[in-house]
């Protein structure tokens, strides 16, 4: 069950499907860019109750989680972030965080990885579900980010 648009790859399609947009500590300052593509979602799997999230990612992101909830194999979503416009951790380039089209997911046991190995818990059921929606799963890069799902590629 795809999103209804396929999921950008590179940072000019990010671009021009989700805005260029400019950050500086910590916020997006390109006039009008946030309220216009970001919303805050309410759903009771949701670790706070609320999720602030690119608005053309939600019904994707949902269905993904809905899914892997559907499993019903015990994994407990414990924390899940969003919207945090910054650069990159490993790089300097802006993160997929900015745009609100990616997610972390239980960070304190899928941590992100700089010497190579994977360590994580996320069931590989769900990571499928996620990705038969599009989403790019950190955990295959060249240094695993285990948390992250980014409804983008090659970026």
């Amino acid at each position: 069950m795809p999103s209804s648009f396929p999921p950008p790859n590179g940072l000019a399609q990010i671009k021009i499907v989700y805005g260029d947009i400019q950050v500086r500590n910590g916020q997006v300052v390109t006039p009008g860019w946030e309220s216009d593509n970001m919303e805050t979602y309410r759903e009771p799997w949701m670790p706070k109750g609320r999720l602030y999230v690119n608005k053309r990612v939600w019904s994707s992101l949902k269905e993904a989680i809905e899914a892997c909830l559907a499993l019903n194999d015990g994994y407990v979503i414990r924390t899940i972030g969003c919207f945090a416009p910054r650069v990159k951790r490993v790089n300097g380039e802006l993160s997929t965080h900015s745009w609100g089209i990616a997610i972390d997911l239980n960070a304190d046991t899928n941590p992100l990885s700089l010497d190579g190995v994977l360590r994580r818990d996320i069931p590989d059921a769900w990571v499928a579900e996620f990705e038969k929606r599009g989403w790019t799963w950190g955990g295959r890069w060249k240094k695993p980010d285990a948390m992250h799902f980014q409804y983008c590629s090659g970026y």
